[in-house]
């Protein structure tokens, strides 16, 4: 029978992870409204561009955080991370876009990694 402890988060992990999303709700989505409202003083139409790309880093961060239960500190890093995209929501989300689908569409090693081979130790 295989032993699959590594691929299921156990009770540490649940837990950690329940509470950084019930913090990242309760304390993320006030953030959210706050660096929103403050936006909407600086700019005519900032309100509905920081709200919705926020809202979109937020969840982001949600779903980066739900698909690594098993490493503490990146549960937490998600969530904290997300936090500070908010503050410059429409330019971390450009940015975001362009790292993560960037990343997508080269499967194989970057020019950089190839000069250098791997050993092991």
């Amino acid at each position: 029978m295989a032993d699959d402890s590594d691929e299921r988060p156990g009770g540490t992990e649940v837990a950690n992870l329940v509470l950084a999303l019930v913090v990242h709700t309760f304390v993320g989505l006030p953030w959210l409204v706050f660096v929103t409202a403050v936006s909407s003083f600086f700019l005519d139409s900032g309100a509905l561009v920081w709200g919705l790309s926020g809202f979109t880093l937020w969840a982001i961060g949600l779903v980066d955080a739900v698909r690594r239960p098993q490493d503490l500190g990146a549960v937490w890093g998600a969530v904290l991370r997300s936090w500070l995209w908010i503050l410059g929501a429409p330019v971390a989300l450009a940015i975001v876009a362009v790292v993560r689908c960037g990343a997508r569409r080269s499967p194989g090693l970057s020019p950089c990694s190839r000069s250098i081979p791997w050993r092991s130790p």
